[in-house]
């Protein structure tokens, strides 16, 4: 007798192997998502540092003294750095103030703008802040190069 066909044992083991042949494809591209996505979040948090640095260089160096003819450099800290300048170029001279805000989890870097007569408007221009307030976000250096800790005496930031 010529029997054709396959055991009930060739059929079990046939699925056994495909089985763990799909849980390896599965796993590789589930660890091949992942990484995508870690790489991706990492390119755009480098562009959103670069693009807030930017901007920041930017109002610094238009730093200008207050209307009350107070220093450019209104206050320093290892996490906060308020300075006078115009930033949106209406001739009126706003009070800036970049600071890591600790009352939210995760911490944020953001910034808090002051017109003349006007309340403190803030922006949140970074989540997921890392240094918090352990690590400085923020060193003053004077003429020779060394950290100063007198607003007059600051040349570099």
């Amino acid at each position: 007798m010529n029997k054709k066909g396959f055991t009930l044992l060739e059929i079990l083991l046939v699925i056994g192997i495909l089985g763990a042949i799909l849980v390896v494809v599965s796993s590789l591209q589930t660890n091949i998502f992942k990484y995508n996505k870690s790489a991706s979040d990492s390119l755009q948090n480098s562009q959103d540092s670069r693009s807030i640095i930017r901007v920041m260089v930017k109002e610094l160096r238009s730093a200008k003294q207050g209307s009350d003819g107070s220093y450019p450099i209104a206050q320093t800290g290892t996490s906060t750095l308020t300075f006078y300048s115009d930033i949106d170029a209406d001739g009126a001279t706003e009070k800036v103030r970049y600071f890591i805000s600790t009352t939210t989890t995760p911490f944020t870097l953001q910034k808090g703008i002051i017109k003349a007569g006007a309340e403190e408007t803030f922006s949140i221009l970074s989540y997921n802040i890392q240094n918090g307030t352990s690590t400085d976000m923020f060193e003053y250096y004077g003429l020779s190069s060394s950290i100063v800790e007198s607003i007059p005496d600051i040349k570099m930031i």
